[in-house]
């Protein structure tokens, strides 16, 4: 299976999982602290956290790995972006087959 195929699956599975769960929870307590633990967050909370972190650390991160920005990136940040010999290495040890 192609890398991307894989990570597309992958994605996919997470994203159901993750509907699946908050249906779990009736609509009327999404907002709420669950009664037996009020010092956890509510699911609303917990997905607004989520969904800020996606957008602020994992997207501008994964954009780095895309071939088209990769080289811009390197460019701009060679002293944080990996060398080809590491990029390398990493396909060869991410490789999901």
């Amino acid at each position: 299976m192609e890398l991307s195929q894989w990570f597309n699956t992958l994605l996919q599975t997470s994203a159901d999982s993750l509907i699946w769960s908050v249906e779990q929870v009736p609509p009327e307590l999404r907002h709420s602290a669950p009664p037996r633990h009020p010092e956890v967050w509510p699911v609303a909370r917990q997905l607004f956290h989520m969904v800020y972190y996606e957008e602020t650390l994992v997207l501008p991160n994964m954009r780095m790995w895309l071939p088209e920005t990769a080289t811009l990136s390197r460019e701009r940040h060679k002293s944080v972006a990996p060398t080809d010999e590491q990029e390398m290495s990493f396909e060869a040890r991410s490789d999901p087959q």
